[in-house]
């Protein structure tokens, strides 16, 4: 298969030219001119959400349950919005339900037939109390090596874990548990200087910058202050304008740079349903046209913009280049969950994963392994 006459957005430059695709991978990249055209599309690398609760119904809590309705309008939904990898993730949970998700995931797997979801991001229960956000208070808990040597044992998948680092004795088991998981901090109150000795120890992600995290202080720096240093930890962000507002988005693209910046949407199972009431694991929450709050106090709780709307919001807040967006919705992701050399880049060798768009980032076409699996016809 061939794909003639575009843009070709690879991690160092954009030039005009064709992509030919043998067996799911790309067997050769031609360059037909240096300078990109005016009237062509945009070839970029598949988005990948690596952190999304859900959509369309569907939630990963619900593999507690081993319930699976939704799931096929779940994973329709999220290549729409230009996704070819996922990272699914759930929010705190009871340990039973941590083992009952675990062991329901294979099933899962077996449903997911283009391969989108990647692996399970772990967002509580290892969290803190005073950061908890849009999380069951009740059931936040410090790390159970029990809990996670068991998910070891089932699943050999990316899992990326949040911890908070302050939390009785987080910190000093990174270390430890940094050989299997990708450790993530987050939901977090600890100092500039405990976050810094999580990175030290293997913490390799920031949750959601600037939500449920320690505020930069000039007196009492926490994560966001650490952030701002020009160190190897990448920052997830929430691009939909109200997680973040975009004069901040700005200052973040301006600090943390282009190399550091995952663009997530933290994606609730009402993404794409009517506005009302749901649930978020064990809590209530309500939707509006532009955002999920907890009932009981107003708290935001998620995200329901899709991701290439997020990726628009991000370019309107911003005015980067199409590289550095490749770089922040796709590369930066595949090289924190160690797939990039697989994913993430238009490469000869690499896999099909890429999606057409114009511009202001409209969604035409989305290809996972080279195989067409959304066409927009409304545009």
């Amino acid at each position: 298969m061939k794909i003639s006459r575009v843009n070709i957005v690879t991690d160092k430059e954009i030039f005009f030219g064709n992509v030919t695709i043998e067996n799911g991978k790309f067997s050769n990249i031609q360059k037909l001119s240096s300078k990109p055209s005016t009237r062509a599309k945009f070839l970029l690398p598949g988005f990948i959400d690596s952190h999304t609760h859900g959509g369309y119904g569907w939630d990963f809590n619900q593999l507690a349950k081993n319930n699976f309705k939704n799931i096929d309008k779940y994973l329709e939904g999220v290549v729409s919005e230009g996704v070819t990898t996922i990272v699914g993730t759930t929010v705190t949970c009871s340990k039973k339900d941590l083992n009952s998700i675990s062991k329901n995931w294979k099933k899962f797997i077996d449903k997911d037939q283009n391969k989108i979801v990647a692996g399970w991001y772990i967002e509580g229960p290892f969290i803190s109390q005073e950061k908890k956000g849009a999380h069951d208070q009740k059931l936040v808990t410090p790390i159970d090596l029990k809990v996670l040597n068991q998910i070891k044992k089932q699943n050999n998948f990316v899992k990326i874990l949040a911890v908070a680092p302050e939390v009785k004795n987080n910190l000093n088991l990174i270390s430890k548990i940094s050989k299997d998981y990708i450790v993530s901090i987050g939901h977090s109150n600890c100092s500039a200087d405990i976050a810094l000795h999580a990175m030290i120890n293997g913490a390799k992600r920031i949750i959601h910058l600037y939500n449920q995290t320690s505020k930069f202080d000039h007196r009492n720096p926490g994560i966001i202050n650490m952030a701002f240093l020009d160190i190897p930890i990448y920052c997830e962000l929430i691009c939909d304008g109200f997680h973040v507002n975009k004069l901040v988005l700005k200052n973040t693209y301006d600090i943390v740079k282009p190399d550091r910046i995952i663009i997530i949407t933290d994606s609730l199972s009402c993404k794409g349903l009517p506005n009302g009431s749901y649930k978020l694991g064990t809590l209530n929450t309500y939707k509006t046209s532009e955002i999920v709050r907890l009932k009981s106090d107003d708290t935001i709780a998620g995200s329901i913009k899709p991701f290439n709307k997020q990726v628009q919001t991000f370019l309107e807040a911003t005015h980067c280049n199409m590289i550095e967006l490749a770089k922040m919705s796709s590369l930066n992701a595949a090289k924190s969950i160690g797939l990039d050399d697989k994913i993430g880049i238009i490469k000869k060798g690499y896999l099909a994963d890429f999606v057409i768009v114009d511009s202001k980032i409209n969604i035409y076409k989305t290809y996972k392994n080279g195989k067409l699996v959304y066409e927009n016809r409304g545009i």
